[in-house]
């Protein structure tokens, strides 16, 4: 462990990689990786959640040194995107993520030759990178600078999330312009929030956040109606079908998915079978500017008039307000292999619903 100390109160670690005999035979080397988690389980990675404290004018830049000494000179490894936010548009900020579509912004790396992070293992990158603050920072009476490393690349789509931990604005880069981020230089951005992607709205007994996950889309409630803990994994309720179990349910500001939004949800998003908490559903996550967002709909299965759970953990149902007979009506159905919109016939059967908010 090496401790950094440009200023002599810096106490933040390195991380050593070594050949066993670098201090005794001349052609062995140090590799050392600043901050220390940046080298993740012997393979050096540039993390996609970090999590640290906001001080005015400080950013802790990924860093890397390379010698057969313990006298080490550190290179930054990548460039860094220097965000400012108004108070007129946030009031304070929890996290920062930002994200591009057609590069990764995090994941493992190697050191090239011109001591600049390239990303090498396509299983193991990600295309998004989450700064989030100890402390929420407030934005004050004017404005409040923060930082985030990227690696150099070129860029299309880069898309920058702020949120305030309830509320989340996006800006993103024109489609046909390329942002090309050089190593160890800085990029002043002047955030303009314009595009609300989460936020929270009443319902009956609380409030439910709601996350939108494409341009236009409605915006899905976090967790299912009838859910008893308020997570998104809970199985919540299951009711025979009716154009109005959102609202009765819930209030006005609520209503139930049409036919076209669950198939957009298909359509618009990346889908993804996996677990919450053990359980297992199907994760919805937008793309390009809606890249940080995502919903979850656990497999709740379905349940007969007077029987139990069926296909419990295996199957999700979940209806739209759209009919599809006098007796039937359409719905999302997935499991491990597909989802898709499916037309139920009987609508004394109880599925899921998912709420979305009314505009």
């Amino acid at each position: 462990i090496y401790t950094a100390t440009p200023d002599g109160t810096d106490a933040t670690k390195a991380t050593f990689a070594k050949d066993p005999d670098a201090q005794t035979d001349p052609t062995g080397t140090f590799k050392a990786y600043f901050p220390a988690d940046l080298y993740n389980n012997g393979t050096p990675t540039l993390l996609a959640n970090v999590s640290e404290g906001w001080e005015d004018g400080k950013y802790n830049m990924p860093m890397y040194a390379t010698s057969t000494t313990t006298s080490l000179s550190f290179k930054n490894l990548c460039g860094v995107l220097k965000i400012t936010v108004t108070s007129t548009q946030l009031a304070s900020v929890k996290c920062i993520t930002v994200s591009s579509t057609n590069k990764a912004v995090s994941g493992a790396f190697a050191v090239d030759d011109y001591n600049a992070a390239v990303l090498t293992d396509a299983s193991n990158i990600a295309k998004t990178v989450t700064v989030t603050y100890t402390k929420a920072v407030s934005t004050g009476g004017t404005e409040k600078v923060f930082y985030v490393a990227i690696p150099a690349q070129t860029y299309q789509n880069l898309s920058i999330a702020v949120s305030d931990g309830t509320t989340t604005k996006v800006m993103t880069t024109k489609a046909d312009q390329d942002i090309t981020v050089d190593r160890n230089t800085v990029y002043p951005i002047a955030f303009d929030g314009s595009l609300i992607t989460t936020g929270t709205a009443e319902r009956t007994g609380g409030n439910v956040k709601w996350i939108q996950l494409w341009e236009n889309g409605p915006k899905f409630a976090e967790y299912n109606v009838g859910a008893e803990n308020n997570n998104a994994e809970d199985d919540g309720g299951y009711f025979e079908w009716k154009d109005n179990i959102a609202s009765s349910q819930w209030g006005s500001k609520w209503r139930m998915p049409k036919k076209t939004e669950l198939q957009d949800l298909i359509d618009s998003c990346t889908v993804e079978w996996t677990q919450v908490n053990s359980v297992n559903g199907c994760k919805f996550t937008g793309k390009g500017a809606y890249a940080s967002n995502s919903v979850f709909l656990p497999a709740a299965g379905y349940c007969k008039s007077g029987s139990d759970k069926e296909n419990h953990g295996s199957e999700g149902n979940y209806w739209s307000s759209s009919p599809y007979s006098s007796s039937g009506a359409y719905g999302l159905r997935f499991n491990s292999s597909i989802p898709r919109v499916f037309s139920y016939y009987s609508r004394t059967v109880g599925y899921s619903v998912r709420a979305v908010l009314a505009e």
